[in-house]
């Protein structure tokens, strides 16, 4: 694993401890995946491959792998550093958002929360000002490609433990009445009643 603070100059993490860290974490989640497999069974058995089998001969390569990049890190220079404090900021800084974005979008569905990450992107790194960053946060058109399973099926006959489809029929409303267009594969998924879209939201092909 190579860094972008090969150079000795600058301030920053340490190069070898970054690598002897990876290769401690990527040791641990050997050990995890080796232990996991040894219970079920990491051999052959009569019907085949056991449950096991695959994770335990993967964990033998990432500990291979573990071992190899430990090796590689001990000799590295104590003061190469791995990267500038100011360039790890910069990575947090676009990695914190996105990871908020993603635990938002169970809560708040992905239009709300792809809304505030476009605010938050244009605010905070782009500096924009306030009415601009609200009416492209907020002003972006929503257009959906509609078509598929969840287009042709009757609402009556979806499975009580389709999660993924049951989702869709209780956030499809509010599709409906964000969206600016829908895009119809065909002509049967043009016609009613597959959307039964409001009026402001046009179907086209």
């Amino acid at each position: 694993m190579s860094g972008a603070g090969d150079d000795a100059g600058g301030n920053g993490p340490s190069r070898r401890l970054v690598e002897i860290g990876v290769a401690a974490f990527t040791g641990l989640m050997t050990a995890l995946t080796i232990g996991g497999s040894l219970p079920v069974g990491n051999g052959w058995g009569i019907e085949g491959p056991r449950a096991g089998f695959f994770p335990f001969y993967v964990g033998l390569a990432l500990a291979a792998a573990s071992v190899f990049n430990l090796a590689s890190a001990i000799p590295i220079a104590r003061r190469k550093i791995f990267a500038e404090w100011t360039q790890l900021r910069h990575v947090v800084s676009v990695f914190l958002p996105t990871a908020v974005y993603v635990a938002l979008i169970p809560f708040l569905g992905i239009y709300v929360s792809s809304a505030l990450l476009i605010g938050s992107f244009m605010k905070w790194l782009g500096h924009y000002s306030w009415p601009i960053t609200l009416l492209v946060a907020v002003g972006v058109p929503l257009v959906v490609t509609f078509h598929g399973y969840d287009a042709t099926i009757r609402d009556a006959r979806v499975p009580r433990l389709d999660v993924s489809h049951q989702l869709y029929l209780r956030r499809r409303p509010a599709l409906q009445r964000d969206a600016h267009m829908f895009l119809a594969v065909s002509s049967f998924i043009r016609r009613p009643p597959r959307l039964s879209q409001p009026s402001s939201s046009p179907i086209v092909r």
